[in-house]
């Protein structure tokens, strides 16, 4: 299955690099950005004009740059104008490559291989204001300029970056947040007669740079109404970091519900979605957060397969109206009745043999124990003092395991007791109303806790315990009432429990019935059914060998062509890079 898992995914990744090598050829943009120039106009109505100035200079022996994509901070955008050289540019659309923000298409003025050219493009963008939450009377206004992908740029970038705001600001009154970068400069600008703040940076063009600046409130007709969560979605669109940490995480936890949903199997069909997301990562921020949920429905989904569902070892009994309760069970017989998980049960058995003397623990690491006297009648164990203890008839199925090697009780193999166990049970149900007999055991279990917990004296909570405590291990909630036993100063210790040295006996039976007892369910429990995608896995795998082997069979083929952009702006909200 490893195997077969493992070439699904090469073959699939082999055919995706594949599928890619030809774009990858195509992008063979490479060029400078000597100087970018960015001028914000803040408006009063919390909309800000956005005018950008590039300086490409383009690598000889590089591609055109013919179309280059303008991110923008929201969908909230509206191009006014663009043009290169002074030419002026009309055709501009959607972004096919970046998630907001428009295309601009160069033609008939692209930049050739080696030359240089002067981009301008001017946008609205609207409610980019917002009320500054450290102070009532200020307004707010963040921003970062685009960039572009480290495999298309070279050297460094001369960036000014300008803030104009509304007729009525001071620029002394204009402050920069204390957690982004100082004002460059800051005063009046002629001929307009308003106030400015600028920034100068000289840096590799290829990454966000933040820069942000509180003003007087006052000048606004009205600002964005701040909020945690829209400020977390602006840190979130801007953190490279927090987006690659949160697709590992996101992967690895889908990834393992995923396989323990569908047991395995599916695996086509996870690496197809891996690949569709690392896609929607790259290109959309905000769907990649939007996904998130799925985690935990899941984990839901995988909760209730495993524990609501859980396997059922108890085959399903006829039910009967009558309300005839079956009252002659002990308490690891009603155990099997109620679905008590295995370990547990096997840990009532092995209780009782304990408590009546006929085994004994000889080792602790590993765990080991054995009978004790001898039995010349199957269900009688006669003990090296004479006396005689009679055992269930379940309980001689567990005395032959023991008798017999593996000493390691870890090791020993308790699927036929424990079916003869199930069968017994099933047998004495016959004519009786399981569910009134449930109710009937469940009641009898809580009424025996209600009695250990009104008790006051330790002593008289240890006698209590000795009578009854496998109905007490019965209760569902069984580790958390003794847990909170404990914290109240009483520790059940049975007469045996020194066998077990200083270590907690419960724990340590537990390590002993856990791992005999996920062996003998292996026999004995039908698993619940999962999600078996393994048809599609073996569809896929049968599929791509015929294509493979027709693939190498025949000849190579041409490539593709197709145009595309010098690279991809963003401000605020969306991401940087190029295509």
């Amino acid at each position: 299955m490893r195997r077969r898992q493992v070439t699904i995914g090469a073959v699939l990744a082999a055919l995706c690099l594949a599928a890619f090598a030809p774009a990858a050829e195509a992008q063979q943009y490479r060029f400078q950005v000597p100087e970018v120039r960015v001028v914000l106009t803040v408006q009063p109505d919390a909309s800000v004009l956005i005018d950008y100035t590039f300086t490409f200079q383009n690598q000889r022996g590089a591609h055109a740059i013919d179309i280059v994509d303008v991110g923008m901070p929201t969908k909230q955008y509206t191009v006014l104008e663009a043009s290169v050289e002074g030419q002026p540019l009309s055709v501009w659309k959607p972004s096919t490559e970046i998630a907001i923000g428009p295309e601009v298409h160069l033609e008939p003025w692209a930049i050739p291989p080696g030359g240089r050219g002067v981009f301008t493009c001017r946008a609205r963008v609207t409610d980019m204001v917002f009320e500054d939450r450290k102070s009532a009377d200020r307004a707010s206004l963040r921003f970062t300029p685009t960039w572009f992908g480290e495999r298309y740029v070279g050297g460094e970038t001369d960036l000014l970056l300008v803030v104009k705001f509304p007729p009525g600001v001071d620029a002394e009154d204009v402050v920069w947040h204390s957690d982004e970068r100082p004002f460059f400069q800051k005063g009046i600008l002629d001929p307009d007669g308003v106030a400015f703040v600028s920034w100068s940076e000289r840096y590799r063009f290829t990454g966000p740079m933040m820069f942000g600046c509180s003003f007087p409130r006052a000048a606004m007709d009205r600002v964005v109404e701040s909020s945690l969560g829209r400020e977390f979605l602006v840190w979130w669109v801007n953190s490279q970091r927090a987006q690659t940490i949160s697709a590992i995480a996101f992967l690895v936890l889908f990834g393992t519900f995923y396989l323990l949903i569908t047991r395995g199997t599916g695996i086509t069909f996870l690496v197809i979605g891996a690949v569709i997301f690392f896609i929607i990562v790259l290109k959309s921020p905000l769907i990649h957060l939007g996904m998130w949920p799925a985690v935990p429905l899941l984990g839901a989904v995988w909760y209730w397969g495993m524990h609501a569902r859980r396997p059922r070892y108890m085959p399903a009994l006829a039910r009967l109206e009558s309300g005839r309760v079956c009252r002659a069970l002990n308490a690891p017989e009603a155990a099997v009745l109620m679905d008590v998980p295995l370990h547990r049960v096997l840990g009532m058995v092995v209780t009782d043999l304990l408590d009546k003397g006929v085994v004994r623990v000889t080792g602790d690491d590993p765990p080991r124990a054995e009978p004790i006297g001898t039995r010349a009648v199957a269900n009688v164990v006669e003990l090296p003092d004479r006396r005689k203890v009679a055992l269930e008839p379940y309980e001689v199925g567990f005395m032959d395991v023991l008798s017999r090697p593996p000493q390691d009780v870890q090791d020993k193999d308790f699927s036929e007791p424990l079916q003869r166990l199930v069968g017994l049970v099933r047998y004495k149900m016959s004519g009786f109303d399981p569910e009134a007999t449930r109710e009937y055991h469940r009641r009898v279990t809580e009424r025996a806790w209600e009695k250990v917990e009104a008790l006051q004296n330790p002593e008289s909570k240890d006698a209590l315990a000795r009578r009854h405590f496998n109905r007490l291990r019965m209760a569902d909630d069984y580790e958390d009432r003794m847990e909170e036993q404990r914290t109240r100063g009483w520790h059940y210790m049975p007469h045996w429990h020194h066998h077990f040295g200083r270590r907690n006996w419960e724990r340590a039976m537990d390590r002993w019935t856990r791992p005999a007892a996920n062996r003998a369910a292996q026999a004995i429990i039908e698993p619940v059914k999962g999600l078996d995608l393994s048809g599609v896995d073996r569809f896929t795998l049968d599929t791509l060998g015929e294509i493979a082997r027709a693939a190498a069979k025949g000849g190579s083929g041409g490539g593709g062509g197709g145009c595309a952009c010098a690279g991809c702006a963003c401000a605020c909200a969306c991401a940087g890079g190029g295509r």
